[in-house]
């Protein structure tokens, strides 16, 4: 239930962010730097905290000192993309390991799957793919859907996720996460000729 509610409010968040994703290091983002987008981390209104969590990945690696202190925010969406910008910065990211694996255990599932996907990214796959394959395995769509996704950003590093994801893509009963596993599994068997996953347009319940 937690994860499901860090997903809609984060697309909510990505919604109405205004700012080109394009603009990786640069100096101002909607023409506030950010120490002034990071303020509003604090700030009471959750909307805006997490429109600031999510624009810090447009400062790139400038943002990683930022980044790591967001770790320990109060608010578990605000841990979560942190530890999934961090991720996506790789080894870039590095300087933040110590502080990613304080949150290995962190009470949100959420965060500990981000926070995995992270140190796959920092540091290396062994002991931290585990969590990722357990979210795959869990009977609910959005936390499901979300390890595989992550799975597939690892790319190749994931390969001991190879058989769970192809397991999911096979046989679970959720439409959605059928197509999630298919989507990662593009990218860690670097497979392009499985197509990519697309939504029927004919019909049916939504």
């Amino acid at each position: 239930r937690s994860m499901k509610r860090i997903i809609y409010i984060s697309l909510f968040a990505c919604l109405a962010l205004t700012p080109a994703l394009n603009a990786a290091d640069s100096d101002r983002v909607a023409g506030r730097n950010l120490a002034a987008w990071a303020k509003d981390l604090d700030s009471g209104n959750q909307t805006r905290r997490l429109r600031a969590a999510r624009t810090m990945a447009i400062f790139g690696a400038g943002a990683v000192p930022q980044l790591t202190k967001m770790l320990a925010h109060t608010d578990p969406s605000v841990r979560y993309w942190a530890a999934s910008h961090l991720g996506d910065l790789g080894k870039a990211g590095a300087s933040a390991i110590s502080a990613l694996k304080r949150n290995r255990d962190d009470q949100s599932f959420g965060v500990q799957m981000a926070t995995a996907y992270a140190l796959t990214r920092t540091d290396q796959p062994a002991g931290n793919l585990k969590i990722l394959i357990d979210g795959l395995n869990t009977n609910e769509r959005g936390t499901a859907a979300s390890a595989a996704d992550l799975l597939g950003r690892i790319g190749p590093a994931a390969k001991a996720a190879l058989s769970e994801l192809e397991k999911t893509y096979e046989k679970h009963k959720d439409y959605h996460v059928r197509g999630a596993a298919k989507n990662a599994l593009r990218f860690v068997k670097k497979d392009f000729t499985l197509q990519d996953h697309q939504r029927p347009t004919g019909g049916g319940p939504p």
